[in-house]
Formats: C-alpha cells, sequence, structure tokens
C-alpha cells in the first residue's frame, strides 16, 4: 500500500490529496491500532513499502528514511513500535510524497497541488485550534468538578472563563454574524433576482477562463451562457481596464497579494455586454476550491441607469450614457 515516486506522474492532483489527507487521519490511530487491536496493517505497509521501494539511501541523496533506521537496511525495532516514531514518519511521509509530486509535475499541475497542499496546512492549524480549545473545556469542567461549593474554585472558574473568552464565546459569534449581514448589506433574496448572476472563473489554467455563469448571465451581459464558457475573463472588461484586471490578477496568483483581488466590500466597475457597450456594475468577490479547480466566484449586480460623467482630453464634459459604444 502506498504511492511511489515512480508511480506519482499517474496520479491527478485530487487522488495524490485524497491519499494524503487519508494517511493523516490515520496517523493518530496507528499505535492504538497496534497496542488495542494487536495489528498494525496500515502504518507496516506504508513503511515497508517505502523502504524497499526507496531508491534514494546512498550518501549524496538521502531520503528522509534513513534518519528511522539505524543503517541503510535494518529499522530501529524499538522505535518503529512507539508512538512516536510512527507520527514521525508519517509526517515526513507526507512532505516527501508532495516534494517529488512537485518534481514530476507539470505546470498546471504544480499550481493545483500548492493549492491544495495550502488547503492541507489550513484544516490542520484550525484542527490544532479546536483540539487546544476543547482541552481547556476539559480543564474548566474539571475545576467544577473538584468542589462545586468551593468558593476560590468558582472563582478559579470565572477568571479562566472570562480570560479564555468561553464566557462570551456566543455574544462575539452573534456580534460578528450581524456585522458580516451588515458588511454584506443585502438579502439572500436579491441574489436570485433578475439584476443579479455570478461567474466563476478559474486560476489554475494560464489563461483565467469563464467555467461557469449563472442564469441570469444572459440577460445582464446579452451574450449566450455556452458561448462565454472556456473565454478569458477579461473579454467582459471595457479595453480600457484589461492592463489593470491583468496586473491584479498576476499579483495574486505569483506574489499572493490576497488584499489586490479578495474583499468581501462591495466594488464599483464597468462591464462590457455582447453588444459592444459599457454598463455599470457592482461586484463582490470571493475564492472557491472544488475537487481539482481553484478560482474565484464573483457576484455581480448590474447597476442602475445612473449618469455617469466621463472628461475629454480637452477637459470637456460629457455623458457617457450616450457614448458608451466601445
Amino acid at each position: 500500500m502506498g504511492i511511489y515516486n515512480d508511480e506519482l506522474t499517474v496520479f491527478s492532483t485530487h487522488q495524490l490529496d485524497s491519499f494524503i489527507r487519508l494517511i493523516y487521519q490515520n496517523t493518530n490511530y496507528f499505535y492504538e491500532d497496534y497496542m488495542e487491536r494487536k495489528q498494525g496493517v496500515f502504518f507496516e505497509s506504508l513503511y515497508i513499502n517505502h523502504i524497499s521501494k526507496c531508491s534514494k539511501n546512498d550518501a549524496q541523496n538521502l531520503c528522509f528514511c534513513s534518519q528511522f533506521t539505524q543503517d541503510s537496511h535494518s529499522p530501529n525495532v524499538k522505535d518503529i513500535l512507539g508512538q512516536d516514531f510512527r507520527k514521525q514518519f508519517m509526517i515526513n511521509q507526507i512532505i516527501n510524497l508532495y516534494k517529488n509530486y512537485l518534481n514530476k509535475a507539470d505546470f498546471f499541475q504544480k499550481k493545483n497541488i500548492l493549492f491544495s497542499y495550502l488547503s492541507f496546512l489550513i484544516e490542520q492549524t484550525r484542527n490544532l485550534k479546536n483540539i487546544a480549545i476543547e482541552d481547556l473545556r476539559v480543564i474548566q469542567n474539571q475545576l467544577y468538578a473538584l468542589n462545586s461549593k468551593d468558593s476560590v474554585l468558582i472563582n478559579l472558574s470565572q477568571i479562566f472563563q472570562i480570560c479564555l473568552d468561553f464566557y462570551n464565546t456566543s455574544n462575539l459569534n452573534v456580534k460578528s454574524k450581524k456585522k458580516l449581514r451588515q458588511t454584506l448589506n443585502f438579502d439572500l433574496e436579491d441574489v436570485f433576482s433578475p439584476q443579479y448572476c455570478s461567474i466563476y472563473f478559474s486560476l489554475i489554467s494560464q489563461f483565467v477562463e469563464i467555467k461557469r455563469t449563472s442564469t441570469n448571465f444572459q440577460q445582464i451581459f446579452q451574450i449566450d451562457q455556452a458561448s462565454v464558457l472556456g473565454k478569458q475573463i477579461s473579454e467582459l472588461l471595457p479595453k480600457i481596464l484589461h492592463e489593470v484586471h491583468e496586473l491584479t490578477i498576476s499579483e495574486y496568483i505569483n506574489l499572493g497579494n490576497k488584499d489586490s483581488l479578495i474583499s468581501t466590500d462591495q466594488r464599483f466597475a464597468f462591464a462590457l455586454n455582447g453588444k459592444g457597450f459599457i454598463f455599470p456594475i457592482s461586484i463582490r468577490i470571493k475564492t472557491e476550491k472544488f475537487l481539482d479547480d481553484f478560482g474565484v466566484t464573483a457576484l455581480i449586480k448590474k447597476g442602475s441607469d445612473l449618469k455617469i460623467v466621463k472628461g475629454s482630453a480637452t477637459f470637456q464634459l460629457y455623458s457617457l450614457n450616450s457614448c458608451n459604444y466601445e
């Protein structure tokens, strides 16, 4: 059981990600499986298969597994039975799989697996935080259990509660949700109204391509839904905005400049419909991660019939509404 270096290229990023999540989820059960059930098949099969397939045990290019063996062939039997040994080996195995896959993957696979790895790390960080909170709650309950009538213990428990924000957790959650609703400033029903549509475009491919649109897209942009799929998102923008748009996307993908692209606030912009006319829109955007894709979903609202003013080179002002054909 396992994935070996010479097999990595035949696996999709989703398959690799799923396998890594599987072995990570089972890491905490390896030792329990051995001690209580007298079985260790999952870990032992991974360990033995890696050692037998490993081709990097020469002195010049040592594999991570060399630190888990007394020499290049024999494992330390005392260590292999221990829980710490099993955990450390599997953590190194996960890192090794990611590294080897990146070395063998093409450009597009690398982007995909990097996003998957980032998501994996974020999830594990959140899990560790949740585990720490649960541990603290256990200690809190133990304080109460010592002597529920002892005034000193009650005071300690109250201090413990307030300092860890458990006392105000529910109020904080309510306030944060209320603030979020105020920030978004629209009802869910409005999202499905005729003046709203959504567009999903992928950041994995070399070009920022439109992958999905909602039903109202055709009505707002006056472009057939099927014909726009696979097209670059910049085709829905006036030419004057193309350079700024490409720079923003490039900063996000290559430099990780999240503030340049992602914001829960509403933004005002201009779009280009299928007949070549410019019209005002408001837009909110967020990142989306699917099984084999990563991109951005934009919620777009068509602007009202505003009187938009544009200046000429001679500083003359005229309404954009009357001459908005590009």
